[in-house]
């Protein structure tokens, strides 16, 4: 469930942060407007990236009267996803 704007709905986006031990890089996936239960198919790609690292999903409610709502959050090691450890009951 995602958290609800007061007209019922959402606005959600996906802030995706590459975190390494010397810089930190973000791209950004389309918002899905008036959406409860989005899905993006989308592919975003960071170059050089170091395997100590990780990669955090950030999902917020985009609001227009303030500031975005964080509605959750995920966290993955860049070795899990190097050695390919990863699946959808994690």
């Amino acid at each position: 469930n995602g958290r609800k704007d007061s007209n019922g709905s959402s606005d959600p986006y996906v802030r995706i942060t590459c975190i390494e031990p010397t810089r930190s890089r973000k791209k950004t996936t389309t918002q899905k407007r008036m959406n409860l239960n989005p899905t993006w198919n989308e592919r975003f790609f960071f170059a050089d990236v170091a395997g100590n690292g990780r990669i955090v999903f950030d999902v917020f409610d985009a609001d227009e009267n303030g500031s975005d709502d964080l509605i959750g959050k995920v966290t993955i090691p860049l070795e899990r996803l190097a050695r390919n450890e990863l699946s959808e009951a994690n």
